[in-house]
């Protein structure tokens, strides 16, 4: 939890830039081994435009259940699960926010497990654009020992069966590439001991 030489922390950034009104993102994370000090981590921030957090989904492992914690703008969504968080495992999430019908969903594992009201006029912090962060939480300034892949984001907010099939292992739609950000194809500023680790999908 200390910058290194060049002053920072294990982390990736994307600036991908026009935020839309409506859309989704999808992202999924897995450890090794918890080496933190708490058993939790960020699947993804998003940053505002001065730099601070204006959006993400944060996981917390406990010994008895699952803890999900979502961002966006004025919104503070808590949710549990009775389903354990194991190392070696991966878990997937998709967050979307309908301005037109003003919600906004979490999908965890193919299970929708949070609708709640947004809105757009108590949102005064909102980006103009989209600023991704992974690995690091810079509320706390901490890095996470976590792996994190698919974060894909769509130009839409997409509908919750979309949503279940893009997070359930072993669905056809799980880890599809998105139309504003593509996990395949997007270009990550890796920083200090960040990495990419290329997996075969198959075998995966």
């Amino acid at each position: 939890h200390e910058p290194d030489s060049n002053g920072e922390f294990t982390s990736a950034t994307l600036k991908a830039g026009f935020l839309p009104e409506s859309f989704t993102i999808c992202s999924a994370i897995m450890v090794e081994a918890w080496t933190t000090e708490f058993t939790s981590a960020d699947m993804f921030t998003l940053l505002n435009d001065d730099g601070y957090t204006w959006g993400m989904i944060s996981l917390f492992a406990a010994s008895s259940y699952t803890e999900y914690e979502v961002w966006l703008g004025p919104l503070d969504i808590i949710k549990t699960i009775p389903t354990l968080f194991f190392p070696l495992q991966w878990a997937r999430a998709c967050l979307s926010l309908d301005s037109l019908a003003s919600k906004v969903r979490l999908v965890v594992d193919g299970q929708l497990l949070a609708e709640e009201e947004y809105r757009r006029e108590e949102d005064a912090k909102r980006p103009a654009n989209m600023s991704l962060l992974l690995g690091y939480n810079p509320r706390a300034r901490s890095e996470y020992s976590v792996k994190i892949a698919n974060v894909n984001v769509f130009n839409s907010s997409l509908s919750v069966e979309r949503m279940v099939g893009l997070t359930r292992a072993g669905e056809e739609e799980c880890g599809a590439a998105g139309d504003l950000v593509s996990w395949e194809e997007a270009e990550w500023t890796l920083h200090s001991q960040a990495k990419v680790i290329e997996v075969d999908r198959e075998w995966e």
